[in-house]
């Protein structure tokens, strides 16, 4: 049978569709045969005496399949020199943590001339001194984003906190973030974490003009996708959550716009902005998993985590492992396990995690790796 229109279309379709290295060779390989061999002369019909396969035929057939697998090899090394055909850069951001003191230093004090805006998540006043319940601000709890603060402090390098109502809305939090960028002057970094990357990205969605004056933006362990977490507790206890989120003055809407089905929708209704912001910014995105076993008591987060692993999903403890990222191929992804959701933003009782360590690696990626490096579309 000879091939028809709706063959040649399928090929092509493989060949433009092919993923990452075999996918590579498999289309290069089936976009060969397609221009070598279906478009001969043979099978066309007008000169094909090889209706009886002898072994001439066959040892050519073998030798035609061997050169199109050598070419497609050669295609596929030209494909692999400089380019990058995936987004994860989580090997780069591994040796950057491996790299000397100084020069991590010298890649944080280029921002110089920059202001770091820090964005915290969801039930972060407890931790910024921001809570409007007084026997929290005297427990002695430790502090958001107080190590990477201090240490750019330390730097004399401008950074800010928001201070966003963790237990808010993200749109009412996306209008306290564009009152800071609208005092902040000249350059800025975000480092956004958990629900504070939901917050960021509603107010760049309202206006994307601020993209403009953002460098780089770090986010760390988003809640994009929102958490199963907060569909369980809202499921099982909304009366209880709705009165305990009111008594720390927040909304119980805030654990709503949590719900994984919440921030489905919103990001399917915001692709096309959410894209153009990636594709503005120079975006880290930061996912980590923690434990994989439920009788592992390795996480403060442990009951948020086998909730998540009742689902068949690994997490940080409070948001899937895959939910954080925003889907582009225009995002650096970095998956590192071993580290929940707490470790980037405040101390541990289970491990030690350098959060001003992560900063400064995640620093020296944008200025050393990430600007030299070219992502192309899968």
């Amino acid at each position: 049978m000879y091939p028809n229109t709706r063959l040649r279309r399928s090929l092509i379709f493989v060949v433009l569709l092919a993923p990452r290295k075999w996918g590579w060779l498999i289309g290069d390989s089936l976009l060969i045969s397609y221009f070598v061999w279906f478009n001969s002369s043979c099978l066309e019909g007008t000169t094909c005496p090889g209706q009886v396969l002898t072994l001439r035929h066959l040892t050519m057939r073998w030798g035609f399949w061997v050169f199109v697998f050598a070419c497609a090899l050669f295609i596929e090394s030209v494909h692999a020199q400089g380019v990058r055909t995936d987004n994860n850069y989580t090997a780069e951001y591994l040796e950057a943590l491996q790299r000397p003191t100084r020069e991590l230093d010298e890649a944080v004090i280029r921002y110089k001339d920059h202001t770091f805006i820090f964005i915290p998540g969801f039930l972060s006043d407890f931790f910024t001194h921001a809570s409007r319940t007084w026997i929290f601000q005297n427990l002695g709890l430790p502090k958001y984003f107080d190590d990477q603060m201090n240490y750019l402090t330390m730097k004399g390098i401008k950074n800010i906190r928001v201070k966003i109502e963790s237990e808010d809305i993200p749109q009412a939090n996306a209008e306290r973030i564009l009152d800071v960028f609208r005092q902040v002057e000249g350059k800025m970094v975000i480092v956004a974490h958990s629900k504070g990357v939901v917050d960021f990205l509603q107010a760049l969605v309202w206006e994307p003009e601020y993209a403009k004056r953002i460098d780089r933006a770090i986010f760390l362990q988003g809640a994009v996708y929102g958490s199963h977490v907060a569909d369980c507790v809202e499921d099982r206890l909304p009366r209880t959550i709705g009165w305990i989120l009111r008594l720390i003055g927040g909304t119980p809407k805030s654990l709503t716009s949590l719900r994984t089905n919440e921030r489905a929708r919103w990001m399917a209704d915001h692709a096309a902005e959410v894209d153009d912001i990636v594709r503005s910014i120079p975006t880290l995105t930061f996912e980590s998993w923690i434990g994989e076993k439920p009788w592992q008591i390795n996480t403060t987060l442990f009951a948020g985590r086998n909730i998540i692993l009742k689902k068949g999903l690994r997490s940080d403890g409070l948001v899937p492992f895959g939910y954080g990222r925003l889907r582009s191929p225009h995002e650096y992804l970095i998956t590192v396990p071993g580290v929940d959701h707490a470790d980037p933003v405040m101390p541990s009782y289970f491990r030690r995690f350098d959060r001003v360590k992560q900063l400064k690696a995640l620093c020296a990626m944008t200025v050393n790796q990430l600007a030299s490096s070219t992502i192309v579309r899968e």
